[in-house]
């Protein structure tokens, strides 16, 4: 079992055990928000933050694998049956689909959830699918993300000095005023 904890660190127990593991100290710089085990290798895990990072770690070895940086703070994971396929939702509305067999950019970003940040998502569990074709590596019809690094950071710095953290309750307001003014 796996547990993603509000300092950025993530932990691994033994349930039959009734253990702790592992402890990823900090891994992320934000909250880690979400974790995803995949449909295929039991041995992988990959988890999100809201530092807008997604990183990969082998279980059995306990070490990271690969990290990768995305557009938006992510708030939510999930693994296809395919194996290779992960979706990642974020705190702006947007789930953004990978295909980790090619480049870490998204395959494809969906759009819908306006204003409101993804809290879960989660592929069906039906029989495993097999996708033949890679999809074409746009995204969403040429539009981007409306998401500017500068204003991130500068969000960062504005709170320099305030609590360590902010509760997820308090980033979800800011990224909808954020979102607002951006539509205005």
């Amino acid at each position: 079992m796996g547990a993603a904890c509000d300092d950025g660190s993530m932990e691994l127990w033994d349930i039959q055990k009734r253990t702790l593991q592992h402890t990823f100290a900090k891994i992320h710089t934000l909250s880690c928000t979400s974790l995803a085990f995949s449909a295929v290798n039991q041995m992988l895990l990959c988890s999100g933050g809201l530092d807008k990072k997604m990183i990969f770690y082998d279980t059995m070895d306990k070490k990271v694998v690969k990290q990768v940086t995305c557009s938006a703070p992510l708030t939510s994971l999930s693994f296809h049956n395919d194996g290779y396929t992960i979706a990642a939702g974020t705190l702006y509305g947007t789930i953004l689909l990978f295909d980790l067999r090619n480049s870490m950019d998204p395959v494809k970003i969906l759009k819908g959830h306006a204003n409101n940040s993804v809290n879960n998502i989660e592929f069906a569990k039906g029989n495993k699918a097999k996708i033949t074709k890679l999809p074409p590596k746009t995204k969403d019809v040429g539009q981007s993300l409306p998401i500017k690094s500068s204003d991130v950071e500068n969000k960062e710095r504005e709170n320099i000095g305030r609590t360590k953290w902010k509760s997820i309750e308090e980033v979800r307001e800011e990224a909808k005023r954020n979102v607002e003014l951006r539509t205005k």
